[in-house]
């Protein structure tokens, strides 16, 4: 990361902000902006979708949010476990002839009234 801040590309060190603020805004806002807080607003068609190499905190608000949508609807939405992905390359091979969720994702929105 050192090299790349000297090479006059505009850049923040690592260090300078905590991860968990770089990526998700600031710590005390984490919770609200958590989905499972929201369940209850409306009912929307989900389709939830992990990565096998997720931070296995994302895996569990995944399977958390699954279990949750179950017993509010007495029904299951879809969810589907990427194996051999991590949080990006779930979606960054759509469209590529790896169709790890293509085929759930298009059932999912042809399903859709």
């Amino acid at each position: 990361m050192g090299d790349r801040c000297q090479r006059k590309i505009p850049c923040i060190p690592r260090d300078a902000v905590p991860v968990v603020e770089r990526f998700h805004g600031a710590p005390a806002g984490i919770a609200e902006r958590s989905p499972l807080r929201h369940i209850t607003a409306r009912v929307i068609p989900i389709f939830i979708a992990f990565a096998e190499y997720d931070p296995p905190r994302y895996q569990l608000e995944a399977v958390s949010l699954f279990k949750a949508l179950c017993e509010r609807d007495n029904r299951c939405p879809p969810m589907k476990q990427l194996l051999g992905h991590n949080h990006l390359t779930e979606v960054y091979h759509i469209g590529t002839s790896d169709e790890s969720i293509s085929a759930d994702l298009l059932a999912f929105v042809r399903g859709l009234k």
